[in-house]
């Protein structure tokens, strides 16, 4: 098979999670559910984590275990069950955070035909395009750069009305969205936010007690950056959104920082910081073009995907979309027919 084929693809948006099409460079992760009327993308930092440094030792697990082994030999095993369970224990880990979205409001309507959301396993760039009910044909581009450490998202439309979106921040926690001037003289929205002090796994029986605290002043605060890279368009910052009328073609650039400074040190009171390369492409400094940005993410990420490939030869299930060859696969019991695109994306995923 050519790698040319290798390519995850849907005919429709992303109804749930697990449906989405995932972007990531080890630190900063994505998921495209291809959304018509609002795109969305889910954010992620693999830094961003509740809590904080702590002593979890606990000084009553020493003294209680004499009476445990006595419980242990009197043969009364659930009652030395529950002693360390509710007294010998230690703090369970803290919980990893989700993000934040980034969203796209778009104004052409929800009726459209020839959809196709895809994952392109050979170059690491997903895609949603699909035409517009009388009007564009529109193309909604993403990938995730290792060497340069943003997200860049394009977006064009051919033919028919020129493009109409909103592009906003939000995120689960607590937040707030402020304009800042770029050295190049370009405004940007940045997402504020802070994560709780302590957020329960979900594996973790909490006995009544609150799973999630927040406390003044703990928990690591981050930052997502938003900023337009190139616009033929109108633009104009409204509230905390980026407007942008009539447009053909947009590129966005996305980058986020935690306060993450190392295992043992608290994050509540450490800066947020972007990764160096990242806040470079976030001023403006070097080569930033949209082609520039994607050849380099590509070349980089090539060196790694191609080193491996499995040929288990052609069927006919290679025109269907991914989620039909699945439902084939679970059906047929037949490995076989789980060609080289799925063997990439079980790769990816495992």
């Amino acid at each position: 098979m050519s790698l040319g084929n290798l390519k995850i693809w849907y005919e429709s948006p992303a109804s749930v999670w697990v449906e989405a099409l995932p972007l990531g460079n080890g630190t900063l992760g994505a998921m495209v559910f291809g959304w018509i009327e609002e795109e969305c993308f889910q954010l992620n930092n693999d830094t961003l984590w509740s809590g904080f440094p702590r002593d979890r030792t606990n000084p009553s697990a020493l003294e209680l275990l004499p009476s445990v082994q006595k419980l242990v030999l009197d043969g009364k095993i659930p009652e030395a069950e529950r002693v360390i369970e509710q007294h010998m224990g230690c703090p369970r880990t803290e919980s990893y955070q989700p993000m934040g979205y980034l969203y796209l409001a778009l104004d052409h309507g929800k009726n459209v035909t020839h959809y196709r959301r895809e994952l392109d396993l050979e170059t690491a760039t997903c895609k949603v395009e699909y035409n517009v009910a009388g009007g564009a044909h529109v193309t909604r581009e993403a990938f995730i750069s290792y060497p340069d450490k943003v997200m860049v998202v394009k977006i064009t439309a051919e033919g028919g009305s020129p493009l109409t979106l909103e592009a906003s921040l939000d995120t689960d926690h607590e937040r707030s969205c402020t304009i800042q001037q770029k050295d190049d003289g370009g405004d940007y929205l940045v997402l504020e936010s802070r994560v709780p002090s302590h957020v329960a796994p979900n594996y973790e029986i909490t006995h009544g007690k609150e799973p999630v605290t927040y406390e003044d002043g703990k928990g690591m605060p981050f930052q997502i950056h938003l900023k337009i890279l190139n616009c033929d368009g109108m633009v104009a910052i409204e509230g905390d959104a980026i407007a942008i009328s009539n447009a053909r073609s947009i590129e966005l650039l996305i980058a986020s920082g935690t306060s993450f400074s190392g295992f043992n040190v608290d994050p509540s009171n450490q800066p947020v910081r972007l990764e160096d390369r990242a806040q470079e492409i976030i001023s403006g400094k070097g080569d930033v073009s949209y082609q520039g940005l994607k050849s380099r993410h590509i070349k980089d990420y090539q060196e790694l995907f191609s080193r491996v490939t499995l040929d288990l030869g052609t069927s006919e299930n290679m025109a269907l979309p991914t989620g039909n060859r699945i439902s084939q696969i679970k059906v047929s019991k037949q490995v076989r027919k789980m060609d080289d695109p799925v063997f990439k994306w079980f790769m990816q995923a495992a």
